[in-house]
């Protein structure tokens, strides 16, 4: 049906109308002809319904997906024959209402000529509704990569800010650096958890940059890194579970960069990780006979973060990175109770 009408859009309809009547009439009263005004008006009051009837209902009704074709070739029959058997009526109504003689014999040759008239304006309206359904779909489909194009160029900017929000810049890498070989002598320990933290930095700052694929290996080694890292910091009280079952083959397969250090990253910050009773769990699998590398996360949450919301920012990059990167073919399902966490 109409939606909405332009004054630009009602203007060029009147003219097209108007342009199309006096075309007509023009070679109507050339050959000379016997009908009055009201024959005219109602002649084409009901050949203009029946064009914009068919243009704006009949045919988008018959062009969805989920109807039947014979169930639509049956409708634009029964139309095409009503509209026929309707404009009949209308003629010899009209012919009564004057007092003329109405021939019977040439019933069937007036509907022969009234079902060609009908043809001929069900075919315009067909070519007048394809031209402008061919627009309106160039016109959505440049809206929709405009559209698509925005959004991926706004996923790439918070990605690309959130990635590198979360570390300090060169200038942090080479300060630790520098720390480190200071305190290789005198403090060895701390010489050697200032060198794993370059190395984590390091990482870091080169998979900020979005072009950046590294391979499952280098991920894992990564968090492999920062969970070495706090384990140091918590004197070895933290209980925590980190597996990988993954296997070798699949280790050089390469992902986005830093895909999961939020998730990861989470846990140290959110999790109780010197509770024995319930030990903090990550663990790294791949599903041979589905092609899926999982993700498992399961914690006990500190205390004093339950009162937090959990995820925000972080995990909200997340999915728009899967999303990105991997198209209706990743699941991210999280659980948060009053104590406890899973992913």
């Amino acid at each position: 049906m109409i939606k909405s009408l332009l004054p630009r859009t009602v203007f060029w309809h009147i003219f097209a109308i108007a342009a199309f009547i006096l075309y007509e009439l023009r070679i109507v009263f050339y050959w000379g002809t016997n009908a009055g005004f009201w024959d005219f008006a109602v002649f084409y009051l009901v050949e203009i319904s029946f064009f914009y009837i068919s243009t704006y209902w009949l045919l988008p009704y018959t062009t969805e997906r989920n109807r039947h074709f014979l169930s639509k070739v049956l409708l634009v029959v029964v139309w095409i024959f009503g509209c026929i058997a309707v404009s009949v009526a209308i003629g010899y109504f009209m012919h009564y209402l004057h007092g003329r003689m109405i021939d019977h014999d040439k019933f069937w040759g007036n509907f022969y000529l009234v079902g060609w008239r009908v043809l001929f304006l069900f075919s315009l309206a067909l070519g007048f509704w394809y031209a402008r359904h061919s627009v309106q779909k160039e016109r959505e489909a440049k809206e929709n990569a405009w559209m698509v194009a925005e959004a991926r160029e706004r996923e790439m900017r918070l990605e690309n800010a959130l990635l590198r929000s979360q570390i300090n810049p060169h200038l942090m890498y080479n300060t630790l650096s520098g720390i480190s070989t200071q305190l290789l002598d005198k403090a060895p320990e701390a010489a050697r958890l200032m060198v794993l933290l370059a190395e984590i930095m390091e990482y870091a700052l080169e998979g900020s940059k979005s072009e950046t694929k590294p391979t499952i290996r280098k991920e894992l080694e990564h968090i492999s890194k920062l969970i070495e890292l706090q384990r140091e910091l918590h004197k070895d009280n933290m209980q925590l579970d980190f597996r990988v079952e993954i296997p070798e083959s699949v280790m050089d397969t390469t992902i986005p960069a830093l895909l999961f250090i939020n998730p990861v990253d989470n846990v140290f910050k959110h999790a109780a990780l010197n509770d024995s009773e319930r030990p903090a769990s990550i663990v790294f699998k791949y599903m041979k006979g589905r092609g899926q590398l999982i993700l498992t996360i399961r914690n006990a949450i500190a205390p004093y973060k339950r009162s937090e919301g959990k995820g925000g920012l972080g995990m909200e990059n997340l999915r728009s990175r899967l999303e990105r990167h991997f198209p209706e073919r990743y699941q991210l399902e999280t659980n948060s109770t009053n104590d406890t966490y899973s992913m």
